[in-house]
């Protein structure tokens, strides 16, 4: 397997995939004036993808331009046969990876199984990855996520993805019921960061970070492989 992840220098700098705002225009400014290591595309439904209909509207958000890479395709949904269909796509477009969202509280997406909805869903959540790794055929899968859904559940929900065997794992270091009101748990990133050792599965962590000095502070004072800003 390519797996673009072990070919970067750590810690890994990654622009982090946002809704209506990392679009292609966006990544390109960014990448004229301080490229990261590693780019996301924002986030396209799976199920809109596997649409007769929605595929021709989707495709504009999964598209790039060759100074962007390395790049993950980022995808959600609660249905594996479709993350199965997209991840397909995903290799077929050429990006470098494939990212599974497990960790967007919107209730539209959390309606559609998808999201940080997969953390009340552990069996299921393991049977999307491993579709993705089907379909994506080679190319490294990881997973963006938080660290629970009403509560910290950080050491539990860790656990249950890395039995699936993830590229790699960024946690978003607040609940799902926390959405963004809270400051970041950053002394919670310590236990992934422990229970990955030797797992071949990296650990980013994500939130509050203020630039890229501060992401390199924490990296280096937590032990990460890589932080998402």
């Amino acid at each position: 397997m390519d797996n673009i992840w072990t070919k970067l220098t750590k810690p890994i700098m990654v622009l982090a995939p946002m809704a209506d705002v990392t679009d292609a225009a966006f990544r390109q400014i960014i990448n004229k004036y301080g490229k990261p290591d590693l780019f996301y595309t924002e986030f396209v439904s799976a199920d809109g993808l596997c649409s007769k209909e929605g595929r021709p509207k989707l495709l504009r958000d999964l598209y790039y331009t060759s100074t962007e890479h390395p790049i993950i395709g980022q995808i959600f949904g609660g249905k594996p046969e479709n993350i199965f269909e997209a991840a397909k796509l995903i290799k077929e477009l050429g990006f470098d990876g494939l990212d599974i969202n497990m960790g967007c509280p919107d209730r539209g997406i959390e309606k559609q199984g998808g999201g940080a909805s997969l953390m009340k869903h552990p069996a299921l959540a393991q049977e999307i990855i491993k579709a993705a790794q089907q379909g994506a055929a080679g190319l490294p899968v990881s997973i963006k996520t938080r660290i629970g859904y009403n509560a910290i559940e950080i050491e539990k929900w860790t656990r249950v993805l890395l039995e699936a065997k993830p590229a790699a794992i960024t946690f978003h270091l607040r609940t799902r019921k926390e959405m963004s009101k809270v400051a970041a748990h950053w002394d919670e990133i310590k236990i992934p960061v422990t229970l990955a050792q030797g797992s071949g599965t990296l650990i980013l962590g994500n939130g509050d970070v203020k630039d890229v000095t501060d992401a390199r502070e924490k990296a280096a004072q937590y032990g990460l492989d890589g932080v998402m800003l």
